[in-house]
């Protein structure tokens, strides 16, 4: 089941690192942005999909969160 997270309750800095770090395989290139976008946890996994800002297509990238210590 997929459980949505409210973007505008992150942080402006988070925010924009999700809506910009971002992959398409239409476009075969990163960090192009995407609009529309949906921030959700499926499988206990953080996903964010949304439209390219260049080409449109449907774009989805798994969030991962590295620990550094």
């Amino acid at each position: 089941m997929k459980q949505i997270i409210d973007l505008s309750s992150l942080d402006e800095i988070e925010r924009s690192l999700y809506l910009d770090d971002t992959w398409c395989e239409n476009c075969s290139e990163a960090d192009l942005g995407i609009g529309r976008p949906e921030l959700y946890i499926e499988n206990n996994r953080k996903f964010i999909s949304g439209s390219c800002n260049v080409c449109g297509e449907l774009c989805t990238s798994e969030i991962i969160t590295k620990n550094i210590t």
